[in-house]
Formats: structure tokens, C-alpha cells, sequence
């Protein structure tokens, strides 16, 4: 599969660079289940695999729907400690301290800062890890993606894209066809049904 990079809808002269992937023609990219990302408005259809979130990592993310900024204090106000531990100064749960890791069942899952909407619960599945984990995001521009080289490894955070929140991290070894496991913290989440 050969990458181009792309321009990605930004005509302030600062555009994001994102991988182009070329398909064979003729066949639609499908994710987990057949679902396909909802699109940011007048981009392609894209599957994301390890090798496209690398290169939003090193080369910048997709342009978000909306932005939401607010000072540590309002945050503070607004969230839980624990809540606020993880988001804001990236911190990590316990894992198996929610009930969310087990329960599959049909919802939306929204950032617990600014309200948007993260993952489908179709695309949950049971890690074992103790954390909650997705195939993929609801929408590609959803997700922001940055190297985190805490703890003497290179990993993947995954940050909100609209406020920033410290969600998880992504790693290579989900099921097929994304191949990734979106490793999450459940108060880093509310469960909407749809």
C-alpha cells in the first residue's frame, strides 16, 4: 500500500499534512463490522491502520470539527478529581476500575470535558487489558494522535481532538481489519445511549 501525503481542508496557508492512502480501484475501505469513518465535510472515505496513526503522530492530525479552551481552573470546576487527573494532567485510571471494560452494549462515547462524540459502541470490544478499548474512532478528525516517551517507551497517546483531554493510547495489536486497539480510560468517557 503506498502513502502520498495530502492537504487536508485548512486555507489559512498552515495545512495539515495526513497520509492519502490509494485503494485498489473499485473496492471501499471498510472498518470493523463494514462501518466506515464519518468524514470531516469534503474529505474521502479513509481507513486508519498503525501506519496512518504513525504518521498523524510525526506529521500533525487531521483539523478538528470544533475547538473548546479553557484554563486549568474552569476544567477543575467542571470535572471530577479523578476525571480531571486523567485528562488534563494525563493520568491513567486503575485498570479494572470500571465496569465499562466488560459491557458491550449499543451507545455513544463522548469526551467527558467537552461533550464530543469519541467512539460507537459497536466498535467496542473486550481487551482483557482492564480498560475499555475500540477498533476505531467515530469520526477520523475525533482523535488527535501524539508520541508519548514516558516511562522509557515510545507509545501512542490519544488525546480528544475538540479540547485536548488525555484519553489513552493506541496500540497495534487489535483485532482485524484496523488491526488497533484504542486502549481508553473510562472516566475519560460518558456513555450516551443513541
Amino acid at each position: 500500500m503506498s502513502h502520498r501525503a495530502r492537504n487536508w481542508g485548512r486555507d489559512d496557508g498552515h495545512a495539515r499534512r495526513v497520509p492519502d492512502i490509494q485503494r485498489p480501484s473499485g473496492r471501499r475501505p471498510t472498518c470493523h463490522g463494514g462501518a466506515h469513518f464519518r468524514q470531516p465535510r469534503g474529505t474521502e472515505r479513509m481507513k486508519f491502520n498503525w501506519t496512518t496513526i504513525l504518521e498523524l503522530a510525526e506529521k500533525g492530525n487531521l483539523q478538528p470539527t470544533r475547538r473548546v479552551e479553557k484554563t486549568p481552573a474552569q476544567w477543575a470546576d467542571q470535572l471530577s478529581p479523578e476525571a480531571y487527573q486523567v485528562t488534563r494532567a494525563h493520568g491513567t485510571e486503575r485498570p479494572f476500575s470500571s465496569d465499562m471494560c466488560h459491557r458491550i452494549e449499543p451507545g455513544l462515547y463522548h469526551c467527558v470535558c467537552c461533550d464530543s462524540p469519541l467512539f460507537d459502541g459497536s466498535e467496542k470490544f473486550d481487551s482483557g487489558t482492564g480498560w475499555p478499548s475500540f477498533t476505531h474512532p467515530i469520526e477520523a478528525n475525533a482523535i488527535a494522535y501524539k508520541a508519548d516517551h514516558s516511562y522509557g517507551m515510545t507509545r501512542i497517546e490519544a488525546l480528544c481532538n475538540t479540547c485536548d483531554a488525555h484519553l489513552g493510547h493506541v496500540f497495534p495489536d487489535g483485532p482485524q481489519p484496523t488491526g488497533l486497539r484504542y486502549c481508553m480510560n473510562a472516566v475519560a468517557m460518558a456513555k450516551q445511549t443513541k
